[in-house]
């Protein structure tokens, strides 16, 4: 389902299918529900995640960064590659980022580390293969490849929307969100439209003032 259907279904159900900006408001909710969903059922069925993914195509940008310089102990300047932009949240499930970081055509895909362990990460039979990332405010930065151009990104985001609007900035696709695949089940949007009709049918009906509503309607799901 679309933005636009889900919403949409909603607004029907409560008699303001005309009403672009209430719809609007409702997709604040989406968003909410969307992520506590996720969560509880990434606990029980994490082979489920994968139809939640999406991709992002990263910019790179080289730039001496500080941190314990890479086949060293000892803190300094170093050249690193950096996403040029910061990137959109990840949902942290079981402890994890993203699904995939590495090379743009998938081929090689790079090891989550931070900085003070990439000398560990660094050792061993196979550690001249190894291509360790870091993330750091928002941003990846990877270490052993300084001129990298671009990386491919492959998660789960708190902010689909936020992915799309990079990826249409950047030249890939997701400039028509509104009315692209909204990335959730649809048996998990349609638990979403559920729990939203019952959130706004249980506004008190002498609620007169539409920023009340509004107010009840952003409030996160656990009242938030």
């Amino acid at each position: 389902m679309t933005p636009n259907e889900i919403t949409t279904e909603i607004a029907v159900q409560l008699y303001k299918e005309l009403d672009d900006v209430f719809k609007l408001i409702l997709f604040q909710r989406v968003g909410n529900w969307r992520s506590r969903l996720i969560r509880n059922s990434a606990e029980r069925k994490p082979d489920e995640l994968k139809s939640l993914y999406q991709t992002l195509y990263l910019p790179m940008e080289k730039k001496m960064v500080v941190p314990a310089c890479v086949g060293t102990d000892i803190p300094g300047i170093c050249p690193a590659a950096i996403t040029k932009n910061k990137v959109p949240t990840p949902l942290r499930i079981n402890s994890n980022l993203f699904f995939f970081v590495g090379s743009v055509d998938g081929s090689v895909q790079f090891s989550y580390g931070t900085t003070l362990l990439n000398d560990y990460l660094n050792t061993g039979k196979y550690s001249k293969d190894n291509v360790n990332y870091d993330w750091v405010d928002n941003r990846i930065i990877v270490e052993d490849k300084p001129n990298l151009p671009m990386i491919k990104v492959t998660g789960v985001f708190e902010s689909p929307e936020e992915v799309a609007k990079m990826n249409c900035e950047n030249g890939t696709g997701g400039c028509d969100f509104w009315n692209e695949e909204y990335p959730v089940p649809r048996d998990m949007a349609q638990q979403i439209v559920s729990y939203i009709v019952q959130e706004y049918k249980a506004i008190p009906a002498n609620t007169d003032k539409q920023t009340d509503i509004n107010q009840k309607l952003n409030n996160g799901p656990d009242g938030r």
